[in-house]
């Protein structure tokens, strides 16, 4: 028995809309069939134009497979099994029309060779405008605690405060305690549903208390129809795009994703077999160490409360130095000879010296000044600055010190009278120093990581015509929240680790394709300020060094090999509109794959049916459930 040749795959699959009834391809045509199969182009549908159902080849012809009928923008799934694609089949949209580039209307035919491609040269394509981006802001907040259970709170947000680069800062201490979370455990974007699902409800709250609050006006009617926070073109994580954006100057790293659209939102997932975790898990030690690094600087750099509520030093410490001078004694007639506290009264040259020692925090007090924080809590200047130098609270704490002052001048022989206990709890306000020993900042250089504890932020923006959320982890503050409508993101802080840079070769590395990275994650959240903490082979920091994450661009601009926010922004752009055509199918249970990887030419997006779905139960029944608008 001869079988029929493979189809010729330089020839597209003839793909058709409607579904009819498709006899078996042993079925043999009738002499009035191959008659009109001769007066007329399409057989079957009296020349009209491409048939509607399957007709049976010619005798002694070879049988010829059946027509796959598809969704716009659905790619033929050559490897499902035929009684899953006749289920999938029986779901998809008729006769949708499309606008084809010359103008003309009609059924919309797809081959396997560009349309869910989205290739990745030329980059000179991308080289235009810049697509609009929109100013991140955060909708939201959560954290996992020491179960890596999920907690719709701020209660994993940590502070930020420089290391002492002073004493000893390997990061390799307590490796052995090293407590990480479960890496086969695949958590898909659950954490991210259930947060969206907090901040619906948070929503459907307020606009019920507006509801039972007397009207005000048009304006109050009008907040009642608002659109949802959480609905948006795409929702995902931050390293998914993170991933597209910086494709195109990594070109050889692979990844796969996987989408799916329900409700009119595209939701995309990093996809990672086993067989990576796997890998991940039997790493070399040296590679688990290097990893271990990354999360020990972070404990080294945060603390769990606001730099506000640490101990301070208090000035009755140096109570030498804010009692009045006196003019030396000569009664016994010999030369005059300095007091003790004119020994300790240094002025303005022991300040400068106490700022050098402050310097030896980091590498550039004005790459990592934190404000200080006044008696009233709010924070300006520096810590250094607070430290070292007085400044007056306010009007009143100047004239009381003037007050004072007029009284020592009065009474210089009465050294502990009430002005002066006056005058020193004053300085006890404006000269408080941060105690260096606080329980809080000496815990964490014997602090146990554990990579279970994890804070991350959910933000709104919009690249494009794309609206995005976005769920991103975010290593420290530098000032607490605020409730809303302040947006904390411009007070975030990303914290990275990077080897010691020796020579132009490792520098030009590390603007090449480390800055590209750390600009692309901090960017697309809009958190300004990147610490990278640089370590040499040992593991021991060497350097801490600041970066504002608008300025890095202008830092590689016009160097070899430097890459473009340009390319990157449109590259991103470009493949979500392209995702917006092809992931058309509104419905859970259907996947489609994203794919980059060998020969590393295009981006493909194969429909993959119902296998990965990956939306959960829970996010399921509260969408459909919702009486948010969501237009």
């Amino acid at each position: 028995m001869s079988h029929p040749p493979p189809q010729d795959p330089s020839r597209p699959m003839r793909i058709i809309r409607e579904a009819g009834t498709e006899p078996s391809s042993g079925a043999r045509g009738t002499s009035a069939q191959r008659s009109q199969s001769s007066q007329h182009p399409y057989p079957g549908n009296d020349g009209a134009g491409p048939p509607n159902r399957y007709q049976p080849p010619l005798p002694g012809a070879h049988s010829q497979p059946p027509p796959i009928r598809l969704a716009p923008g659905q790619p033929p799934p050559f490897f499902l099994q035929d009684p899953l694609f006749q289920q999938l089949r029986q779901q998809l949209p008729r006769h949708r029309q499309h606008g084809s580039s010359d103008g003309r209307r009609g059924d919309r035919e797809l081959s396997t060779s560009s349309a869910n491609q989205f290739p990745l040269d030329p980059l000179d394509r991308f080289k235009v405008h810049c697509a609009p981006f929109r100013q991140p802001v955060e909708i939201g907040s959560f954290s996992y605690d020491e179960h890596r259970n999920f907690v719709m709170d701020d209660s994993q947000l940590k502070y930020y405060f420089p290391p002492d680069l002073r004493k000893p800062n390997n990061l390799s201490v307590n490796y052995d305690k090293y407590i990480t979370r479960d890496p086969m455990i695949d958590e898909h974007i659950d954490a991210l549903l259930d947060a969206l699902i907090c901040i619906r409800d948070q929503e459907e709250e307020e606009e019920e208390q507006q509801r039972q609050e007397p009207p005000l006006g048009e304006e109050t009617e009008i907040r009642y129809t608002r659109p949802s926070m959480t609905k948006a073109d795409f929702v995902c994580y931050r390293g998914v795009l993170t991933k597209i954006m910086c494709t195109p100057y990594a070109r050889h790293e692979a990844w796969e994703l996987g989408a799916t659209l329900y409700k009119g939102s595209i939701y995309i997932e990093e996809h990672s077999s086993d067989a990576k975790r796997r890998n991940a898990l039997g790493a070399n030690d040296r590679h688990k160490l290097m990893s271990y690094w990354g999360y020990r600087f972070e404990t080294i750099c945060n603390i769990s409360k606001p730099v506000s509520e640490l101990r301070r030093i208090k000035a009755k410490k140096r109570q030498r130095s804010l009692t009045p001078t006196h003019p030396p004694s000569t009664a016994a007639g010999g030369p005059d000879r300095p007091t003790e506290e004119t020994l300790h009264d240094q002025g303005p040259d022991r300040k400068a010296q106490k700022l050098r020692e402050n310097d030896q925090y980091g590498e550039d007090l004005s790459e990592r000044r934190m404000p200080p924080v006044n008696t009233d809590g709010q924070r300006e200047g520096s810590v250094e600055g607070a430290a070292t130098s007085p400044r007056s609270a306010n009007s009143d704490n100047n004239n009381n010190n003037n007050n004072n002052n007029n009284n020592n001048n009065n009474n210089n022989n009465n050294s502990h009278g009430d002005g002066n206990n006056d005058d020193i709890e004053k300085e006890e306000q404006d000269l408080g120093q941060i105690d260096l020993d606080d329980p809080e900042l000496t815990g964490r250089l014997d602090g146990i990581v554990n990579t279970n504890f994890q804070y991350c932020t959910v933000a709104r923006t919009k690249i494009g015509q794309n609206s995005i959320i976005m769920g991103a982890e975010v290593d420290c503050t530098s000032e607490p929240k605020k409730p809303r409508p302040h947006n904390p993101l411009s007070n975030y802080v990303e914290l990275k680790t990077s080897r010691i840079i020796t020579s132009d070769r490792e520098r030009n590395s590390f603007e090449r394709h480390k800055l590209l990275k750390f600009w692309a994650q901090s960017f697309l959240p809009g958190i300004p300020t990147i610490i990278v903490g640089f370590r040499d082979d040992d593991g021991n920091v060497v350097k801490v060094e600041t970066f504002k994450t608008m300025e890095i661009p202008r830092s590689v601009r016009g160097k070899e090999g430097a890459w473009d926010t340009t390319v990157c922004i449109n590259f991103l752009d470009g493949l979500l509109t392209l995702l917006r055509k092809i992931v058309i199918i509104d419905d859970p249970k259907v996947t489609y794959n994203i794919y980059w990887g060998p020969p590393f030419k295009a981006i493909e997006v194969i429909f993959a049916g119902s296998r990965n779905a990956f939306l959960t139960d829970r996010f399921l029944r509260r969408w459909n459930n919702s009486s948010s608008t969501t237009s």
